[in-house]
């Protein structure tokens, strides 16, 4: 076991739609525009957020979800992406206690707790008076260790911000780290399966700087860092695990085959499994491989490209007559179950792989 210390926040809300990705991302380029790096992460099995991340930071997004790791993974997880940044930001998925079902099982609250992370919550105030402070009172008693240190005012005009911080920090004794107002013409677009991906959004850059040198005005960037400062030291064990052999695999990652968790591919990678990135969209899949991985990517480009899905399908047929590793998914299991002729799907007992043998 080896300690470390790692500044460190958790940026969440009270439910989607709040405008947790629009701040991160904001707070991601403030932090980056003064020269200070920056590790971050995602709490749920977000695939589209971490690519915005990534884009701002130049970094690698790496996935602190609860669902598929339990306490000891999620400090190593970690302490082991962290050592070479100044802070590690930690953006929660959907509200901060919504977990599975009617639980906060493997929720952001989930991840916060056994990481021991604090916490700033996002909130929207708009058409509120003091009930606002009633809102956060909720969610400070709800459970108990939420390491609820802060918020941050969503969508507030200018004007607004010092009646709203007055009433929280007189309230609650909570501090309020400032406040992220409506910003015209700078909107992330959606579609059905959340927004759209970093590499489809226009003038990214621009949007980037915009929201960066916002936050730069509007966020109390000192005492955000203060929080992160105040989180504790931990344990975590630095073992590496790597079996014997290795593999040649073959990895689809182009427009549409796009999400992946990062700490997969660095676990190939330490295992020393020769990977080789495929682009789908290109025919460039002809290649002598131990395995396949497909991952779950944007449907309306898989879609758009069925001519070549169709030949991946019978190049697959011909050359590995054999089971293929596949990342379970949506959007591209609806694609296989009609152009692949998919004979069975058997899910192994890690549940983040699903075994698919072809016709």
């Amino acid at each position: 076991m080896k300690k470390i210390f790692v500044p460190r926040i958790m940026i969440s809300a009270t439910g989607s739609n709040c405008g947790k990705t629009t701040l991160m991302m904001s707070l991601l380029s403030a932090l980056m525009q003064k020269k200070i790096t920056v590790q971050s992460f995602k709490s749920g099995p977000d695939y589209i957020d971490p690519m915005f991340h990534s884009f701002i930071t130049q970094r690698k997004t790496y996935h602190t979800d609860a669902f598929f790791s339990d306490e000891k993974m999620l400090l190593k997880t970690i302490a082991e992406h962290s050592l070479d940044a100044d802070i590690s930001i930690i953006e929660g998925a959907m509200g901060f206690y919504d977990g599975i079902g009617k639980s906060s099982e493997a929720s952001a609250y989930t991840v916060a707790s056994v990481t021991n992370t604090p916490v700033i919550l996002i909130l929207n105030p708009q058409n509120m008076g003091i009930s606002v402070a009633a809102m956060l009172k909720g969610y400070l008693e709800f459970r108990e260790k939420n390491n609820i240190k802060g918020v941050i005012l969503n969508r507030v005009k200018p004007a607004m911000y010092s009646y709203y911080k007055e009433i929280i920090e007189s309230e609650t004794n909570i501090k309020v780290c400032g406040y992220l107002p409506e910003l015209e013409g700078v909107t992330l677009k959606s579609r059905h399966l959340g927004l759209m991906t970093a590499a489809e959004t226009d003038n990214l850059a621009d949007i980037v700087k915009t929201l960066g040198e916002k936050a730069a005005e509007t966020l109390d960037i000192d005492l955000i860092l203060n929080i992160a400062a105040s989180a504790k030291s931990f344990e975590y064990d630095d073992k590496k695990i790597k079996p014997e052999g290795s593999y040649r695999l073959g990895i689809a990652r182009d427009k549409a085959f796009c999400f992946y968790y990062e700490e997969n591919l660095d676990m190939l990678e330490q295992w020393q499994s020769l990977y080789i990135f495929l682009r789908l969209l290109m025919k460039d899949f002809l290649i002598t491989l131990t395995d396949c991985i497909l991952a779950e990517g944007i449907r309306n480009c898989i879609l758009k490209n069925c001519h070549l899905i169709i030949h991946l399908s019978k190049v697959l047929r011909m050359k590995f007559l054999r089971g293929y590793l596949c990342l379970r998914n949506a959007g591209v299991l609806c694609t296989c179950r009609k152009e692949y002729m998919i004979k069975t799907v058997i899910f192994s007992e890690q549940p983040v792989f699903l075994t698919v043998h072809l016709y």
